[in-house]
């Protein structure tokens, strides 16, 4: 499953099962249509009066900042031991941070003004969005951050003595 489809079922859930919500999305122009089509949804399957208020960030997405890098998902695919993870290291901080600084700053910038702006009491955030996720915390916002992985993916450093490495984890 796209690991956005869990995003936007918590959202759908919400509308529907607590319609009293006030609802922001902060995202690209790409999911913009996705919201507005959850949205009527909702209205049209529950007692909700307002639908979500989108909020559109202007800088690159994270799949834009990837192309403009010139990213071709050829180079995730690596040969597997010692070798392979060096390619795999070099690219992660490419995959987790895209942007240029102007345009991360810029994504973060916005963020925070609508976090102001909005003053939500609860924020929800993508663990992949650098941007939105400092934007909270330099803001100290009561924030979840949503992962589609289980208690042991996210977790799996904490095992004793290595055990992660050598046995299922304990």
């Amino acid at each position: 499953m796209d690991r956005r489809m869990y995003c936007w079922q918590l959202v759908t859930l919400f509308l529907v099962e607590h319609n009293d919500l006030d609802i922001h999305f902060v995202s690209f122009e790409k999911l913009k249509r996705d919201i507005e089509t959850i949205s009527r949804f909702a209205a049209q399957n529950s007692k909700s009066q307002q639908g979500i208020t989108f909020h559109q960030l202007k800088g690159p997405s994270l799949a834009k900042a990837l192309n403009d890098e010139g990213f071709d998902v050829d180079a995730a695919i690596n040969a597997p031991g010692i070798r392979g993870f060096g390619i795999l290291c070099r690219n992660m901080e490419l995959w987790l941070m895209p942007w240029t600084g102007p345009e991360y700053i810029d994504i973060y910038r916005e963020i925070s003004e609508i976090l102001e702006e909005v003053d939500p009491v609860m924020v929800a955030v993508d663990p992949l969005f650098g941007p939105g996720l400092d934007a909270v915390r330099a803001q100290g916002r009561n924030h979840a951050v949503l992962s589609p992985n289980s208690l042991k993916e996210n977790f799996v450093q904490l095992q004793p003595r290595g055990a992660a490495l050598w046995k299922y984890p304990a």
